[in-house]
């Protein structure tokens, strides 16, 4: 999915990444949350994961939960 470019998106990623750019980045859209791989950061049209904010709030419940990993 590519956002619309009309519409100005303002990515953050964790105060916790290093220097480097291998980290995951997150944007907050009209319809929930974007996510990309920093490393895509300069180039057009890269990848980008849409999850809506049920299934963002979802996904940091398991994370914070610890569930999912076996």
């Amino acid at each position: 999915m590519t956002p619309p470019s009309t519409v100005p998106i303002r990515w953050r990623k964790s105060s916790r990444s290093n220097a480097n750019t291998a980290c995951v980045e997150v944007a907050r859209h009209a319809t929930g949350f974007l996510v990309r791989d920093s490393k895509q950061a300069p180039i057009e049209n890269p990848s980008v994961l849409a999850a809506s904010e049920c299934d963002w709030r979802a996904l940091l419940t398991t994370i914070c939960l610890g569930q999912g990993a076996e």
